[in-house]
């Protein structure tokens, strides 16, 4: 039992090898001296910790233990096996499957009377439901959970309830409650070391961790949970061009009018469309200006160079400019500058080096990545030929990452 009981706290303050290791030695003293009672719990903790560290044969031992757990008296243990798949479906992107786990899990808890834990069944509802954009009915769960969780002093799972409310605020364009929500689950967080919380998929936290930064909230507290939940640093740039086009520039957006004519914009989206590196000034003035010749290609390559330097400014962490020219190759400084469509080519090119080398849990992980990614095609809505042929070519690295995401999830 103390083994089961540390080595579940090790999880939720993010030390998931730890608690595998702890829950392994419970498992083998339940084997070994016949505490079959305590058997189910400790291994469906295990399958779950099992799933978060990507071990391949964590979803089938978890249905291998399904059935015996189905047949025993004890339906809390089952339904908390339903809310561990459902979690994990969620993380997954398997939202329908998720949510018919989740409501399993629910009807199985009010069945045997496990009103305490129904709170993490209901927070996880709510959380799927906010996945699947139903922000209505997801604030109903998880303002309820959240009330039973208050009364019953449940501070690590408030912890992940307040967070999937702080992101529900942001979604719903209240960002002064979505910050009074994120300051509390920051503090508590703080407070008790927690590093993990129920149901945060990966695009969350990393709107979390941006906000709790422009914001500035426990700084020294959130650097640590960016590196746990393994966020990149927070780029002055960010360009969003699959399924919207959006600039946020120092964490605010850019603009329409900002731009000072079309050409500007057109610069840096033919830069972003040729890969975003040393392309050579030529090619851009022969798709911007394809009629304009010598002296005069070169003048209106300069202007515009110089306009779109102007709209972006300078880095204000060293004073460097985002876009730079060098010995006539023009490219995005990568180190200040985050765009979705070349972290999209990162996450394919590392699944493949992955898949080639027979590393299925690697290869899944960056596979994952690119779908949270990929949220549309290409900059919808222009149909310039070098935008429509950048279009094709990230949809036909889609198409290549899609079956094999599908084919994951199924052998899992």
């Amino acid at each position: 039992q103390l083994l089961l009981l540390h080595g579940n706290v090790e999880i939720y303050h993010g030390d998931f090898n730890k608690g595998f290791e702890l829950l392994t030695k419970a498992e083998k003293i339940c084997l070994d001296y016949g505490f079959f009672t305590l058997l189910d719990p400790v291994q469906i903790n295990l399958a779950r910790a099992r799933l978060v560290l990507g071990v391949p044969e964590g979803w089938a031992f978890l249905e291998s233990i399904q059935q015996r757990i189905s047949q025993s008296p004890n339906r809390w243990y089952e339904a908390y096996l339903f809310y561990v798949k459902g979690l994990h479906l969620l993380q997954s992107g398997d939202l329908s499957g998720a949510m018919a786990h989740a409501e399993e899990a629910i009807r199985l808890l009010k069945e045997c009377g496990g009103f305490l834990s129904l709170n993490f069944a209901t927070c996880l509802v709510g959380a799927i439901l906010r996945e699947m954009g139903d922000l209505r009915n997801a604030e109903r769960y998880l303002l309820a959970a959240l009330s039973s969780m208050e009364k019953g002093h449940q501070t690590f799972f408030i912890f992940g309830v307040l967070l999937h409310l702080s992101k529900l605020s942001i979604d719903c364009g209240n960002k002064a409650q979505a910050k009074r929500y994120l300051m509390q689950a920051l503090r508590m967080g703080k407070t008790e070391l927690l590093k993990e919380a129920e149901g945060l998929t990966y695009p969350t936290k990393h709107i979390l961790i941006q906000y709790a930064l422009e914001w500035k909230l426990e700084p020294d507290y959130v650097r640590l949970l960016q590196d746990h939940w393994k966020v990149p640093p927070t780029h002055p740039l960010r360009i969003h061009t699959l399924g919207r086009f959006e600039i946020l520039l120092h964490d605010r957006p850019l603009p329409p009018a900002a731009w000072r004519g079309r050409k500007t914009r057109d610069l840096l989206l033919i830069l972003l469309s040729l890969g975003g590196k040393e392309v050579s000034k030529d090619r851009i003035s022969n798709l911007l200006w394809p009629e304009a010749e010598g002296d005069r290609a070169i003048t209106n390559f300069h202007t515009t160079l110089h306009r779109l330097q102007s709209v972006l400014g300078f880095s204000r962490s060293n004073g460097s400019r985002f876009v730079d020219l060098k010995g006539g190759y023009l490219s995005i400084k990568q180190d200040r500058c985050w765009s979705d469509c070349c972290s999209f080519e990162e996450e394919i090119r590392q699944a493949q080096t992955a898949e080639g080398r027979a590393q299925p849990g690697k290869s899944r992980s960056h596979l994952e990545k690119a779908r949270d990614l990929y949220q549309g095609e290409y900059l919808p809505g222009f149909e310039e030929p070098w935008i429509v042929s950048r279009r094709q070519e990230l949809h036909r690295k889609w198409l290549w990452a899609e079956p094999r995401l599908k084919s994951s999830l199924h052998s899992t």
